[in-house]
């Protein structure tokens, strides 16, 4: 074998595994974070009763008995609370106003 004979033959392999990680960087990997992610909304959106801690209240459907509006402190002390809630809340109101535009 001569020397230009081997010098193209690191370069194949050199090309070869460059390709590979490329494909896993930019095709594996976000499909990976794109599962993991699904799993994570899943356990929010639908947490098991083994999950929720045993002094975590229930959500109650609103009454017209309570229809008056908390007041800034309450509203900021439950957004405190429960960041993970306040989150979703942000993000479904940021979708919410993205869609009405035309």
């Amino acid at each position: 074998m001569t020397a230009q004979a081997s010098l193209l033959l690191i370069l194949k392999i050199f090309f070869a595994l460059a390709a590979v990680v490329a494909m896993g960087v930019f095709a594996l990997r976000p499909l990976w974070g794109m599962l993991t992610r699904r799993e994570e909304m899943e356990q929010i959106l639908h947490p098991s009763e083994a999950s929720l801690p045993e002094d975590q209240e229930e959500l109650q459907i609103p009454t017209a008995l309570s229809q008056q509006k908390p007041d800034r402190e309450q509203m900021l002390h439950t957004l405190k609370t429960d960041p993970v809630r306040t989150a979703m809340l942000m993000r479904e109101f940021i979708k919410d106003k993205g869609r009405k535009k035309p």
